[in-house]
């Protein structure tokens, strides 16, 4: 565990929202009590958990744990919306129970807050996708480029400003919070409406946290139902491109969708891809993608 001090210049409250994950959480702990910059607290906030993390004794671990726990089982925005909340530093990182920190994640951070000690902003950066079976990507393709439009930056590229990666001026929070009516898409509806509120960011593209992305089922990102993405569309208004939510549907879900719901998935593909030129355009150009995809996998099987 590093002994050094937190620095009140960048006295960071790290909010760590949890369900059932009492082995993965433990590992995430470790990773943030290791950085080479401490945080001044640590606000875990547990969503009813029902397996071992009642159990758990984190005052052992560290004096600086703080231990919410819901009576009932409310989500991720509300568990991250209630660490915000309970918070004493004067930024506020977020970490997934299931991921990880590199062990320098605070440190370049802060040096990268140093930087523009004036300015409103919050920092993100690239992140490590890691597979079940310990391949490791870099999640980010690049660097997103100044004044891009970030819902296609992330929607159609790919791209993420991944939660565990977000360090957030506290004060932020005072004119932006996490949307508690959805179960997907947080991290990127928030970075939205800190954009929208005037809060620039910095980007590093190191990676500085780990994604762990194995098969977990109950994590939301590996879920195909495409009705809270829908919902994000519905209530995002203007944050969220038409091309970039014609595009996410169209290759992640109307495959599926279409399967399962023939009609409804053909509603609102027609919804989201007439809406304008660059619609049609990004639907074509995602069902193209996602249609030779699928070609190269049967003939994969096939020769294999």
């Amino acid at each position: 565990m590093n002994a050094g001090a937190p620095d009140s210049g960048f006295a960071v409250s790290v909010v760590i929202p949890t369900y059932n994950r009492a082995d993965k959480l433990l590992r995430a702990l470790h990773s943030v009590l290791n950085q080479s910059l401490p945080a001044v607290e640590i606000i875990i906030v547990d969503d009813a958990s029902t397996d071992g993390t009642a159990q758990i004794d984190f005052a052992a671990l560290s004096p600086r744990i703080r231990l919410i726990r819901s009576a009932q089982n409310l989500g991720g925005a509300v568990s991250r919306n209630k660490g915000v909340q309970c918070a004493s530093g004067n930024w506020i990182a977020f970490l997934d129970s299931d991921d990880v920190w590199l062990p320098d994640k605070l440190q370049r951070q802060r040096e990268i807050a140093r930087r523009r000690p004036t300015a409103d902003i919050f920092i993100c950066g690239n992140v490590i996708s890691r597979k079940i079976d310990g391949a490791e990507s870099l999640y980010n393709k690049r660097a997103p480029r100044h004044g891009e439009d970030l819902s296609e930056y992330f929607l159609i590229e790919g791209n993420s400003f991944q939660i565990s990666s977000l360090v957030v001026p506290a004060h932020a929070f005072r004119r932006v919070r996490f949307d508690e009516t959805l179960s997907r898409h947080q991290d990127w509806d928030l970075v939205l409406n800190l954009v929208r509120a005037g809060f620039d960011y910095e980007y590093c593209d190191e990676p500085l946290a780990v994604y762990c992305d194995d098969l977990d089922l109950t994590r939301i990102s590996r879920q195909r139902d495409p009705a809270p993405t829908l919902h994000w569309f519905n209530v995002s208004g203007d944050k969220v491109s038409t091309a970039g939510a014609a595009y996410l549907y169209s290759y992640l879900y109307f495959p599926r969708h279409l399967r399962a719901r023939t009609t409804e998935a053909l509603k609102v593909i027609g919804k989201l891809s007439t809406r304008d030129l660059r619609s049609l355009q990004s639907t074509s150009h995602a069902l193209s993608r996602r249609f030779r995809e699928e070609v190269r996998r049967v003939l994969a099987r096939a020769h294999s």
